[in-house]
């Protein structure tokens, strides 16, 4: 209506999923029509069924021998997705089972060979269709490694195996062998070996086949990873090596689905121990990716990263540690979308404290690339008195609910103002920078000494500042080194401020009499929906405590401060 103070019905949009709705979300509370099927929120309001949830459980655990015993568990669920109704009542309830036998021997003989130790486990579990725990019972990549696909039609019946197998002490061979059917028309086999010997060396491999005949789908996947390292003195080499490679193809046609992909990954590298307090690390890696190009597995992208890492820790009063990561991303030309990606992330962090700690300096530097999305203004309503802003109406005539129509109040107000992400994102670098000196001259200079800088023992004090921007700006290396006249740049800042603190101090210590000045200062800015927001604040202060002994003491305090918001419309 054109007077929306006396609207008496609001729509309300829900989100519907991925191409499940007409519209499209501009901002909160602003929803452009995109067309039928083409957006992801729909204007209607889903309501909560009444539901009823039950759940059972037991397990038993018990030896039959001193090597071999048994543990087995029973759950039974009731699960009512609407009381109000009656229909499909019948699928309500459900169980499932677990039943595993176990044998470890430690330390036997074999055929007159030594053996360290075996182990062997097999299992059945079955789910039901309907079965419904409180929470989850499989591990989250349950569906990944049996190549499920999410489905869920019908019970699961799982079988398996696992072999643990020590010949001597430090090696280990481990074995599995698995079969899962999921109701009459999927099944999966899984194989996989791991060997290890001591914690230097490990290989392991999968192999998994799965069919569904309900979609005439079958997939492949074959995964290998291998690590090894050897020590030699200081200097430790190490290598590790990662593939994958999945194939889905569908039975009627041979093809293989835009699912599969492959990928391979090796990283030398070495470690240097404690050389002259340093220990230094140092990682060259190449990885390929493949997708699924006019039904074939081309080569997508290559990657090519280096990764350092340097600590240094000596004479008692440094500390420091510096992480950084360059990364090379170069996609095919079939990719004309993309285009070829360098990624630097760094990380340091130096601590310093001379001089029995007279003198302490903390230094933070961290740039990394990430995924950013733009902030909005939201008013949200509240109880009548609980908010700081009231709704004046329509108050600029584009008959929509916007920030121009609130005003700020006191006391009666029923919205409040809240800063929320928006759905876009966009790849920004984000910089987060500090640097904190303290300085304590009564560890330097004995009150009351004969030394020449005695009169400065009763000074101490601290300076910070800190630096934080989100930029999306394409010249990083404004960002990297820290050019500052290109921070909080309305056209390529998303978020940023910087701060600034100095305090002194005079006897900071003494119980009797000590004053402390402060001033603060802090700029910043941040990139909303609705507009810019600058915000500016400074506050400057003395503070003078005293004691006139044990039974009386006062404290007085002078603070200047400034707080300014300013923003403009988008």
């Amino acid at each position: 209506p054109s007077d929306t103070l006396r609207a008496v019905y609001n729509v309300v949009f829900s989100f519907t999923g991925t191409a499940g709705g007409d519209y499209e979300k501009v901002s909160a509370g602003h929803y452009r029509y995109a067309g039928p099927g083409k957006g992801r929120y729909m204007p209607v309001r889903f309501l909560p069924f009444a539901e009823r949830h039950a759940f059972a459980n037991v397990a038993v655990n018990g030896s039959l021998t001193g090597d071999l015993s048994v543990a087995g568990e029973y759950a039974a669920s009731s699960f009512d997705r609407n009381t109000f109704s009656a229909l499909d009542d019948a699928d309500n309830d459900d169980g499932a089972y677990d039943v595993a036998l176990r044998y470890a021997k430690p330390g036997f003989s074999l055929g007159g060979v030594s053996v360290a130790s075996l182990g062997l486990k097999v299992r059945q579990r079955r789910t039901g269709e309907h079965f419904n725990p409180p929470e989850r019972f499989n591990e989250v990549e349950f569906d990944r490694n049996w190549n499920t696909g999410g489905k869920r039609a019908g019970s699961d019946l799982l079988r398996d195996a696992e072999l643990n197998l020590s010949p001597v002490e430090g090696i280990t061979l481990e074995g599995y062998t698995g079969n899962l059917k999921r109701g009459g028309e999927f099944s999966s086999e899984r194989y996989s070996s791991t060997l290890r010997a001591g914690q230097d060396l490990r290989y392991s491999i999968e192999f998994l086949r799965s069919d569904d005949d309900a979609s005439s789908l079958s997939g492949e996947r074959l995964r290998q990873e291998g690590s090894g390292r050897v020590v030699l003195g200081r200097f430790a080499p190490r290598l590790v090596y990662r593939s994958e490679r999945l194939t889905d193809r569908q039975a009627s046609a041979g093809d293989i689905r835009p699912t599969s992909y492959a990928f391979g990954e090796l990283t030398p590298g070495v470690s240097v121990d404690s050389i002259l307090d340093i220990t230094f690390s140092a990682d060259f890696g190449y990885r390929r990716d493949d997708s699924v190009r006019d039904g074939k597995l081309t080569r997508a992208v290559e990657s090519f990263f280096q990764t350092y890492g340097w600590k240094y820790d000596g004479g008692g009063w440094v500390n420091s540690i510096l992480d950084l990561l360059l990364q090379k991303r170069q996609f095919d030309p079939g990719y004309a979308q993309r285009r070829t990606e360098n990624t630097v992330l760094v990380r340091s962090l130096t601590r310093l404290f001379p001089w029995d700690r007279a003198v302490q300096a903390d230094l933070y530097y961290e740039v990394s690339p990430e995924q950013s999305s733009r902030l909005e203004r939201l008013f949200m309503q509240v109880p009548r008195g609980t908010g700081n802003y009231r709704y004046a109406g329509d108050l600029n005539g584009n008959a929509s609910v916007d920030e121009p129509d609130f005003r700020p109040t006191r006391y009666d107000g029923d919205y409040m103002l809240v800063t929320v992400p928006t759905d876009n994102l966009v790849p920004v670098l984000n910089l987060k920078s500090s640097a904190r000196f303290r300085f304590d001259l009564s560890r330097l200079f004995t009150p009351g000494g004969r030394e020449g800088g005695r009169f400065l023992s009763p000074l101490s004090g601290e300076t910070y500042v800190r630096i934080e921007e989100k930029s999306a700006d394409q010249a990083k290396r404004n960002i990297y080194l820290l050019k500052l006249r290109t921070f909080r740049d309305p056209a390529t800042t998303l978020q940023g401020s910087v701060l600034f603190l100095q305090e002194v101090n005079l006897f900071e210590y003494d119980p009797g009499f000590s004053v402390k000045f402060r001033f603060q200062q802090k700029r910043g800015f941040t990139r909303l929906a609705t507009g810019d927001e600058a915000v500016f604040s400074r506050e400057r202060g003395v503070r003078v405590r005293w004691s006139l002994g044990d039974d009386l003491s006062n404290q007085a305090e002078f603070r200047h401060q400034t707080d300014e918001v300013s923003a403009a419309a988008g």
